[in-house]
């Protein structure tokens, strides 16, 4: 195992930002089970506009998640189609590839 799968082990959920309605609406995919590393975090980081913001968490995930999809603690099974109506699932409001420690391989990491 690597050790970006060795630190994935809790089960949450992602949404994927898959685009917008005719109105200008976000639309997301079907919910998906993922394993994560979750840590509760504040730091201060850039976000998409290049605005100062604070974190919630730092969430260690598998590749391919994107910014702007939605993502919570649990499983897809006890959640509501749509992420906004989900106590506790935030937005991604940046996403990571980071080297991990020996340079072998990549640490994905989103920041919400």
């Amino acid at each position: 195992m690597s050790i970006q799968s060795d630190l994935r082990i809790q089960p949450c959920v992602y949404w994927p930002l898959t685009g917008r309605d005719v109105t200008g609406v976000e639309t997301y995919g079907t919910p998906q089970d993922i394993l994560v590393r979750w840590v509760d975090m504040a730091i201060e980081f850039m976000d998409a506009n290049d605005m100062k913001a604070v974190s919630k968490a730092r969430v260690y995930t598998p590749p391919g998640l994107s910014l702007g999809g939605y993502i919570m603690l649990g499983t897809a099974a006890g959640a509501e189609a749509h992420p906004r109506d989900n106590t506790g699932a935030s937005v991604i409001r940046q996403v990571q590839a980071l080297l991990d420690y020996d340079g072998a391989g990549t640490l994905h990491r989103a920041v919400l």
